[in-house]
């Protein structure tokens, strides 16, 4: 069912914006201590302050990131009784060097009973030239 919509907005802005905007310090109001990520380069990453560690260098040889939301849906699931937010996106990042690189995403982030983030799986596909 139908999830809770604070917990997709709080996704977008951490998630997303705050990437965008290079304010990743925010990690911290919204992800738990004990956060599992399953990134999309098979790379899994334990804990807050190694997701930090990790992101923060991603970013930091970016000299842009642009992000577009084609779609965020909180759901609800009535047999686990967990909260999850669905997300579909684009994303144009600008290395230092002026290589562009556009890939689509689709992610699924889990929220613990505390409110916060503690599981994230994310896929990827590099845009193809037609």
């Amino acid at each position: 069912e139908m999830g809770n919509p604070d917990y997709a907005a709080m996704v977008v802005q951490g998630g997303w914006k705050d990437w965008e905007d290079n304010n990743l310090d925010n990690l911290r109001n919204w992800m738990s201590d004990t956060i599992v990520v399953y990134q999309a380069n098979n790379k899994v990453i334990k804990g807050l302050d190694n997701v930090m560690s990790s992101w923060k260098a991603d970013r930091a040889k970016l000299t842009s990131s642009k992000v577009t939301l084609d779609a965020v849906m909180p759901v609800y699931s009535t047999d686990k009784k967990e909260n999850w937010v669905l997300i579909w996106a684009t994303e144009i990042d600008t290395g230092a060097d002026g290589a562009v690189d556009t890939a689509s995403y689709m992610e699924t982030w889990r929220i613990n009973s505390a409110g916060k983030a503690d599981l994230l799986f994310s896929h990827n596909r590099a845009n193809r030239k037609q």
